[in-house]
């Protein structure tokens, strides 16, 4: 439910490219990883990409950083969070 609630109040723009996502296309993110103590609540999602999540979730996330070079602080943020 915080899922479709989360999309929604955010109009589906991704939390990293500032872009629509479709709602086919979109995952909601966990800031805080529910194995740290996370949980599904509204404020601890964020909407992603599915491209955008699968290479935050990879071995090299810093890849983001060449993807979207003026969002430094939210994938910073994101990638000391996993």
């Amino acid at each position: 439910m915080f899922r479709v609630s989360k999309y929604s109040s955010v109009k589906g723009v991704s939390f990293l490219s500032g872009e629509r996502v479709d709602v086919k296309d979109y995952h909601c993110h966990h800031i805080k990883p529910i194995y740290k103590g996370g949980t599904n609540d509204f404020d601890n999602l964020c909407v992603l990409s599915e491209a955008e999540h699968t290479i935050l979730h990879s071995l090299n996330p810093e890849i983001l950083y060449d993807l979207f070079p003026k969002k430094k602080k939210r994938i910073k943020f994101l990638i000391e969070n996993l």
